[in-house]
């Protein structure tokens, strides 16, 4: 410590010597020695002389205390960090000195000149300023490490609350607090706060002092200055001391800080001219401009005046040409062509001179588009919407202004809501649809429908690609007429009964589960995680939001506090709400806007508020549950390299379940509980690359906001769009986003936005697209592909298991007809009792070994139909292991003979086996050979029989029916549709538990009588024969028929209402005359198409043993007579035609049969009744 008698060149003359003398040498008892630095003089004052009779008591103390950081808060003047800053210089002390210039008008550039000199002399050592706010500089100092803080009483008399604990807790154990400006006003609440905390001490002169020791460490000297041994004598002998000192400097410095201050004036004063006189020459030169640009306005305004008189009298000349048009065609047209192209020269002139097209303009630029093209049906779009037609408008005309927004389709391959659900940034971006798959859509590979898939069909069709035609516009040209098919089907398959909704194609491996499945939460390095939610209107929806989110605190370890941000909204009531919220709840911040800023200003005031934590942005029409933040951080630490995490939700758009794009509410029948349970329990720890989160619940890095910066709240402004911008940039330098798997938050959509909500979503999207580029074909790219479809998939299994409803799976062959019939109506009879999903199982193609399946799922949504390639049918057991099967129903076994066995023992269920032809027994399915029954001959006559079969499935019998067979035999029930099957498969497997049971127990009541319509001698008698005609439907015996009544004039005229395949459609062709065909048909048209023809007869032609037939069933629900073989089941299904009476009078005598034709029976009612044989010895 210096010594009182040391003499420095620093001190004063005559009143300085005089006071250190008169001080030094009284009889005044201090407590605390006074060293040397009490009584230099200062270099440098600054005006006002605020604090300037403090500078003994600074120079004492900082001398005293040798702090290692002292901080001077509060602008009214510079002289606390002057005093810290000279008597530190002069100590030679390594004391860091540091000004905060704390007031709000230093933002606005208002702070005193003097304060900026203070930090540019040369003959004082280096300082620092920190131009902040007191409420967010304390960010700048280490908790701990302030010595001394100078507080200006004046400025930051309302300091309080977390900011004041903020600077306090960077306050060091043996820190001193100075508060100067005691007796300005506002300083009462700050003073009042700390002396009430901490020791102190006062000095009253020079507008007040306060001393504070707000450490617990407080050194000896400075321990005696708050707590002096004597009286109160020795605390006034204190104050006397150092205000005599005090006003001795002031007395000294203030004339020499006025002649400096007068200086400074006179030197900004003739600045101020000189700037005065070269802004009067600026403002003349901007006179000029301004002028000159006034007269190329009126020069422009007189062009656009000019322009538009043109472009009224051309439309003029154009009407009065298209009025002469009908007396001269051909002239006129090359007139209107002439000024048509003037017109369009004179609209362009005009759009580049606005900057705008007209609405006209652009309608007949997107009419001329879609005229070059065949992507417009006019004549599919009349007959498909009648309505168009009868209201006399032109269908181009009417698509264009009001067809696609009404989702009407365009031609037969492009479906307008499905384009726009299964791509939602159509919508967004509010194009037309079929002009966004033209200009856009094509060239990204988008399907215009479920049914075209553009890239399959160029693979599929490479002369259509080596064309470079459009493949959409090829397939509706040509494609069609040529047979061509639009998307992959499963080999050739036929089915018409099973309808969906949704296609998709799925990686099997991708669903089975991820190797690194969810580590448990005490393993993962994961910090407290900060819950931040704007709040502008909705008060419901906040409630149920904030209430979810408070509930949830429980179940998370990682939860850190929930900061609110009230953003200016239109409701009282809401804000009343977040207030109660805030004092009655711990861990809840509320900020508040004085003023709406917007979605994306408050969350950045939200994230910021957040310190260094991590943060989940969070809409406040959401609603959580569970512990979805451990989730969602559990995720974002499995690799540091993501950036954010997105969960499953009912609307967010690429994030949606069950489906890409925006969604309603919750998927039916489901609770938010039971959606993210199952989430979590199908997908635990599993996520996918996005290009893009969506905002409505979103995990954000801090590390990647210190690396990328916030929102961009001047673009972005209200909101939409900040966070596919903030992506962006974060992808851009390297971070990832992903979507997981294991979380569900329940999201309403649009509740603060309203109706404004287009608008904002048109005006970001464009905005997104100048900044990047890339963002649209990425995010249409990932869409395309969706690489969350198998989490998707997971979820629905789920939540199937987990209803507790039992499962049956169905298998069959991908041919349709009669067995897809069949198992569509044995699942409608089983709705209600069980959920049905069913597998087609394909062959494999001739130039590969692995099996296409198809997996169809039913669901509220018109269902989902998923396709794989598997290389053995067992790799889809852990997908079917999934939905908690519990029954398997094989409905056919031809495609998967070898493999069907191994994966029934795989799956360990039980399961049950419906007979619908013999194909378990024979190769051959129906037990015919060129048409007629083989009459099931040994197993020599039936190698022999393969043997002539140009494609075979097998040639080896015996292996083919001992594989059969076993599949009979373990089957818990053979359900076999008549007495023939069951007799017939009880001699190939007699160890079977066989069941008769009509396929359809409805038609199986009394007998209705059939209705022949009336004969007379002119009339010839009606027969008619349904279906697809093929040989072994007895195509071939048809036409004997056919030829042999021709042959010998009978009055018989033949109906086929169906058609023959190609190879006998030219014999058929022959018989014109005699014969008439439908063509294919519908089923629903089918009763139409029997009453048009009115028939006498029905006729079936089949000559092998028929297990059930629905033909015979429709020809039953017709009433009309039929004549069939007496051959399968065909005898149990009918009564003799004398059984039962007829509506009109008795056929007459028909021609006798040709040879080879056998017996034949007519029919009144069918008739059966379900038997179970049971299982056989």
């Amino acid at each position: 410590m210096h010594k009182a008698t040391h003499r420095l060149d620093c001190l004063g003359e005559g009143a300085r010597a005089g006071s250190e003398t008169g001080i030094m040498g009284s009889s005044l008892s201090l407590g605390i020695a006074l060293t040397t630095p009490a009584f230099f003089e200062p270099a440098q004052v600054a005006l006002p002389a605020a604090f300037v009779e403090h500078f003994p008591f600074g120079f004492w103390l900082v001398d005293t205390l040798r702090p290692r950081l002292a901080v001077s808060l509060g602008g009214r003047t510079p002289n606390p960090h002057l005093c810290f800053l000279q008597i530190a210089a002069r100590l030679d002390l390594p004391t860091r000195c540091v000004a905060v210039s704390g007031w709000d008008g230093d933002h606005e550039g208002r702070q005193p000149a003097a304060f900026g000199a203070a930090f540019n002399r040369d003959d004082v050592r280096a300082s620092e300023a920190v131009l902040a706010s007191a409420a967010t500089a304390w960010r700048e100092f280490a908790p701990g490490s302030i010595d001394l803080l100078c507080l200006d009483a004046a400025p930051l008399g309302a300091l309080a609350g977390e900011v004041l604990d903020a600077w306090l807790e960077r306050l060091s154990p043996g820190a001193v607090i100075l508060v100067h400006g005691l007796d300005a006003p506002g300083d009462a609440d700050l003073w009042r706060v700390l002396s009430a905390r901490y020791d102190s001490f006062i000095f009253p002169h020079g507008e007040g002092l306060g001393v504070l020791a707000a450490g617990a460490q407080i050194a000896a000297p400075l321990r005696a200055l708050f707590d002096p041994p004597g009286d109160e004598n020795m605390r006034q002998n204190i104050q006397m001391a150092f205000a005599r000192l005090g006003r001795d400097l002031k007395l000294a410095r203030t004339p020499k800080a006025l002649q400096t201050a007068h200086a400074v004036e006179t030197a900004g004063a003739a600045q101020m001219d000189a700037l005065r006189d070269v802004t009067r020459a600026r403002v003349e030169v901007l006179a000029a401009e301004a002028a000159r640009l006034r007269t190329l306005l009126r020069e422009e305004a007189a062009q656009t005046a000019t322009l538009e008189l043109e472009l009224l009298q051309s439309e003029r000349q154009l009407l009065q040409q298209v009025q002469r048009m009908r007396s001269v065609p051909w002239l006129l047209r090359q007139m209107a062509k002439t000024l048509y192209a003037g017109q369009r020269q004179l609209l362009s002139r005009v759009a580049k001179l606005f900057g705008v097209r007209t609405a006209t303009y652009v309608l007949a630029k997107n009419r001329r588009r879609l005229e070059q093209t065949n992507l417009f049906d006019p004549v599919y779009y009349l007959r498909r919407y009648p309505d168009v037609g009868a209201a006399g408008i032109d269908p181009l005309t009417h698509y264009l202004d009001h067809g696609a927004k009404d989702g009407r389709d365009p031609n037969p391959a492009f479906q307008t809501r499905w384009y726009v659900t299964r791509y939602p940034d159509v919508t967004t971006l509010g194009e037309n649809p079929l002009l966004h798959y033209l200009l856009h859509g094509s060239k990204e590979g988008r399907m215009p429908s479920p049914d075209f898939d553009p890239r399959w069909y160029l693979s599929a069709n490479p002369d259509v690609a080596a064309l470079g035609m459009d493949p959409l516009a090829h397939f509706l040209s040509l494609g069609r007429g040529e047979g061509r098919v639009g998307a992959p089907l499963v080999d050739a398959e036929d089915l018409t009964f099973l309808k969906v909704a949704r296609r998709h194609t799925l990686d099997v491996a991708s669903f089975a589960p991820s190797p690194i499945r969810r580590i448990g939460l005490d393993l993962l390095p994961m910090d407290e995680v900060a819950v931040v939610l704007p709040v502008h209107s909705g008060l419901e929806e906040t409630r149920v939001c904030i209430e979810s989110v408070l509930a949830s605190r429980a179940h998370n370890t990682t939860f850190g506090p929930l900061i609110l941000i009230d953003d200016c909204g239109p409701e009282p009531a809401l804000r009343a709400y977040l207030e109660q919220v805030a004092q009655t709840v711990p861990d809840v911040l509320l900020l508040v806007n004085a003023e709406n800023e917007g979605f994306v200003a408050s969350a950045n005031r939200g994230m910021i508020a957040a310190g260094r934590r991590d943060v989940i942005l969070l809409n406040s029409d959401t609603e959580v549950c569970g512990d979805w933040v451990d989730r969602m951080a559990a995720q974002a630490a499995g690799d540091p390299g993501i950036a954010t995490v997105t969960p499953f939700s009912n609307n967010a758009t690429i994030c949606s379940y069950p489906d890409i794009g925006e969604g309603l509410g919750l998927p039916a029948g489901h609770t938010l509980a039971q959606m993210d349970q199952a989430c979590a329990a199908a997908n635990a720890g599993r996520c996918v690359d996005i290009p893009t989160s969506v905002g409505f619940c979103m995990f954000i890095r801090r590390a990647c906001l210190d690396d990328v910066g916030l929102f961009d709240v001047a673009a972005f402004g209200k909101g939409y769009g900040e966070e596919a911008d903030f992506c962006c940039r974060a992808s851009a330098k390297a971070w990832r986003h992903v979507l997981a798997g294991d979380v569900f938050v329940y999201h309403a959509g649009c509740v603060s936005f309203g109706g404004s909500a287009p608008a904002r979503k048109r005006d970001s999207a464009g905005l997104l697209h100048a900044r990047h580029p890339d963002y649209e074909t990425a995010v249409a790219r990932w869409v395309r592909e969706d690489p969350a479809f198998a989490m998707r998939l997971a979820i629905e299994a789920s939540l199937i298991r987990a209803s507790g409803v039992p499962v049956i799976l169905h298998i069959l062959h991908p041919w349709g007809g009669g067995t897809e019939k069949q198992v569509v109506d044995l699942m409608a009879h089983t709705a209600e009792r069980a959920k049905s999903l069913t597998l087609i199982i394909a062959a494999p193609a001739e130039d590969k070994s692995d099996l296409g399946l198809a997996l169809f799922i039913p669901d509220a949504n018109g269902g989902r139909r998923v396709d794989m390639r598997v290389a053995a049918l067992g790799d889809v057991a852990a997908l079917l292991w999934a939905f908690g099967l519990r029954r398997i129903h094989v409905h056919h076994a031809l495609t998967a003979m070898e493999q069907l066995a191994p994966f029934l023992a795989l799956m360990n269920l039980p399961y049950d086996l419906s007979i619908h032809d013999y194909a378990l027994i024979c190769p051959r399915i129906n037990l015919a050979q060129a048409g007629a029954y083989c009459g099931e001959p040994d197993a020599q006559g039936c190698r022999a029989c393969l043997t002539a079969e140009p494609k075979p499935f097998s040639r080896d019998i015996v292996r083919w029916r001992e594989l059969g067979i076993v599949l009979i035999e373990r089957a818990d029930r053979v359900i076999c549709p008549s007495r023939d099957v069951a007799d017939r498969i009880r001699r190939y497997a007699p160890a079977a538990h066989l069941l008769v049971v009509p396929h359809e127990p409805d038609l199986y009541r009394r007998p209705q009588p059939v209705r022949i319509p009336p004969l007379a001698a002119d009339i010839p008698l009606r027969v008619a024969v349904l279906g697809i005609l093929a040989e072994h439907k007895g195509g071939a015996f048809l036409l004997d028929c056919i030829e042999y009544s021709q042959a010998i004039k009978a009055p018989l005229d033949w109906q086929v209402i169906g058609e023959f395949p190609a190879k006998l459609d030219a014999r058929a062709s022959n018989l014109r005359g005699q014969l008439s065909k439908t063509g294919r048909y519908k089923l629903e048209d089918l009763p139409g198409l029997i009453a048009k023809g009115d028939p006498h007869l029905i006729f079936f032609p089949q000559h092998w043993p028929e297990t059930y037939s629905f033909t015979l069933s429709e020809a039953f629900a017709a009433r009309r007579a039929v004549l069939v073989p007496p051959l399968g089941a065909f005898p149990d299904r009918i009564f003799p035609v004398g059984d039962a009476a007829a509506d009109g009078g008795a056929p007459r005598g028909a021609a006798p049969a040709p040879a080879g034709s056998g017996q034949c029976r007519g029919n009144s009612a069918p008739c059966a009744t379900p038997v179970d044989g049971g299982r056989g010895k």
